[in-house]
């Protein structure tokens, strides 16, 4: 996992994460924090989060995301890939069907509100069905970018 320390750019403050190495699920459609992308926030902030996913499964075991936030916190996002253009809240998660079991690509791009307690964003993730057969992958270079909005 590489990390990137804070920048102050104007009065913003941006973070970011990037998979140095593929991280796969098998047998489990229970979405869970992906180990690298991972980012703090403080309480009572605003902050702009992006996302840029590129994974792989089994046509049968598909894809499912999520975020993770901490608690009172809020969400407002879209994802373009497969399913795009449509507008989330945090009580969402994005399932996919795969038409291909090549690297599919997703990207997620949204406003984080948070209220009194500070915690993480994290990108959770899941098989949309659980299978043995074949494991779901989030793959290398798939990243997470968090901007305070000041």
């Amino acid at each position: 996992m590489s990390y990137i320390p804070p920048q102050t750019i104007t009065g913003l403050v941006l973070t970011g994460k990037v998979k140095k190495a593929d991280t796969t699920r098998t047998n489990t459609a229970t979405v869970a924090d992906d180990p690298d992308l991972v980012v703090a926030l403080k309480a009572n902030t605003r902050y702009l989060v992006t996302a840029d996913l590129i994974f792989t499964s089994s046509l049968v075991a598909g894809f499912k995301m999520g975020w993770g936030l901490p608690a009172n916190a809020t969400i407002q996002y879209v994802n373009v890939g497969q399913n795009d253009g449509l507008v989330k809240n945090l009580l969402d998660l994005i399932g996919l069907t795969l038409t291909t079991t090549n690297p599919n690509y997703m990207f997620l791009r949204g406003i984080v509100k948070t209220g009194a307690t500070a915690g993480n964003v994290s990108i959770k993730w899941a098989q949309n069905v659980a299978s043995s057969a074949s494991g779901a992958v989030l793959k290398a270079e798939s990243s997470l970018t968090v901007i305070e909005l000041v």
